[in-house]
């Protein structure tokens, strides 16, 4: 049965969604009072699935797949959930981790979340702008989303390829990208609509309204990226 379907059907019962990574997941004052992914992701979760579904953001800015590691007894094994989406990836590559080390430690990740009952989803990042980033960024980078890739294949689990959808837009359409990002490595509000909506589409939810003010912009946006790569789907 597909997730979404399942968690429908657990009406009478708690769904808990956390949401597990680095800056790009957490809700900081960097989001200028916006709703990020994660926001969206949980009021479509409630509109279309019910109210008895509670997404968790446990995003930490900084965080690398070791230090997700370090702290998933306590911030998301501990609460109990049905499932986790993983998005970590950009800082290890910043600090220069190797990518086997990097895939190791995601392994690491699914196998304890799976022993603790809970269903893991690996999401890749978007697409930075690697013309700001430092040299080997991008190489270290491509290979921690590939590393996702492959370990969702060899497991078996729900991949939400994120990079799939962007990094064609960053290569054809670089000065239309960068109005998706606050920065070289994050994305702003519109950018976080757009992502929540790859995410939704896979998981076979409705399109997010976008808000009146992001709404023209979000739509040329879409159709952009349409342009470029398909959409993810269920």
């Amino acid at each position: 049965m597909h997730l979404i379907e399942q968690w429908k059907a657990k009406a009478d019962g708690a769904v808990r969604v956390i949401a597990f990574g680095s800056s790009n997941t957490e809700v900081t004052l960097e989001n200028a009072g916006r709703h990020n992914w994660v926001d969206w992701l949980s009021i479509q979760l409630r509109l279309h699935v019910g109210r008895h579904v509670h997404v968790i953001n446990q995003g930490i800015s900084g965080d690398t797949a070791a230090m997700l590691l370090a702290r998933i007894d306590r911030d998301v094994v501990s609460y109990r959930p049905d499932v986790v989406i993983v998005t970590i990836g950009g800082n290890d590559a910043g600090q220069g981790v190797p990518p086997a080390v990097y895939a190791g430690q995601i392994r690491e990740i699914c196998r304890i979340l799976q022993a603790s009952g809970a269903v893991p989803i690996l999401q890749t990042y978007y697409c930075p702008l690697y013309h700001e980033a430092g040299d080997g960024y991008a190489a270290l980078f491509e290979a921690n989303m590939q590393a996702k890739r492959e370990i969702a294949e060899e497991l078996g689990l729900v991949l939400i390829d994120q990079y799939r959808r962007f990094e064609p837009l960053y290569r054809r359409y670089p000065d239309d990208y960068a109005k998706l990002m606050r920065d070289w490595l994050h994305l702003n509000p519109l950018g976080n609509l757009l992502m929540a909506q790859n995410l939704c589409d896979r998981l076979g939810l409705p399109p997010i309204p976008a808000p009146q003010d992001l709404s023209r912009e979000a739509e040329a946006m879409l159709a952009r990226m349409d342009e470029c790569a398909p959409r993810l789907r269920p």
